[in-house]
């Protein structure tokens, strides 16, 4: 899948969570992206540049995603940022 078809399945998916639950457009458009993107996990800038958004925006759907346990944030030893994937039992529920 290109860029141009992962950024438009975002979209997909952030018209449905945004007429479905009521989600922010931004946090639509990275759970969709992050359905897609390879590799699995992005940091923050990675996903910025990806969805072309400013960092914060990320970090404002990251942390509305962590909330309802969709996403995990890790980040391995000696990194500075962290790795944002897709946590699949909280997608489950």
């Amino acid at each position: 899948m290109n860029k141009d078809e992962q950024l438009q399945y975002a979209d997909h998916i952030k018209h449905f969570y945004t007429l479905r639950y009521g989600f922010p457009p931004m946090v639509g458009r990275l759970l969709g992206f992050l359905f897609v993107c390879v590799p699995e996990s992005q940091s923050m800038n990675e996903l910025a540049d990806a969805l072309m958004a400013s960092r914060s925006a990320i970090a404002g759907a990251v942390q509305t995603l962590e909330h309802y346990n969709f996403v995990n944030r890790t980040r391995a030893a000696g990194q500075r940022s962290d790795s944002i994937n897709l946590n699949p039992a909280g997608l489950e529920a």
